[in-house]
């Protein structure tokens, strides 16, 4: 049996020292005492982030869809957005070219906001403004379903 003294250093942490820049000692000083954890597990907690992340990640290459998807629903949402921010031919031209890459590289029906904003050109007011939200809303729910939902 074990007397108490050698339970306690058994269980005992071994500690080792580690140089850090000092500003980034103060932001670990900072975190620790916002949160009450010692700064060894700030440190902790970062680096078992770190691992997660970096092991949760799959090749770019299996992610292709996912990007693509992101990256028409990004360009969607910004062209109408500034479609919306300044009813200009500029802005119009860009969202309709949007809206021909995704039809002709997505296979996108991108009909309703096309006829949408040939009857309504650049005269958007609040009412016309929330429609065009539903309709944006539904296009990007078409991007999402074929790109970043469907397993093929």
């Amino acid at each position: 049996m074990m007397s108490e003294q050698e339970a306690i250093t058994e269980t005992r942490m071994e500690w080792k020292m580690i140089r850090v820049p000092k500003a980034l000692h103060d932001q670990l000083a900072r975190e620790a005492q916002k949160r009450g954890l010692p700064i060894h597990a700030i440190i902790s907690e970062a680096l078992n982030f770190y691992y997660g992340f970096t092991k949760s990640r799959v090749p770019r290459k299996e992610h292709s869809n996912i990007d693509k998807g992101l990256w028409y629903i990004m360009k969607l949402a910004m062209s109408v957005g500034a479609l919306k921010a300044d009813p200009s031919f500029d802005n119009l031209r860009r969202l309709s070219k949007t809206l021909a890459q995704l039809r002709e590289r997505l296979d996108i029906d991108t009909s309703e906001l096309e006829e949408f904003i040939r009857v309504h050109s650049i005269f958007i007011d609040d009412e016309v403004k929330m429609e065009l939200n539903a309709i944006t809303k539904n296009l990007i729910y078409q991007i999402a379903d074929k790109l970043l939902f469907r397993v093929e």
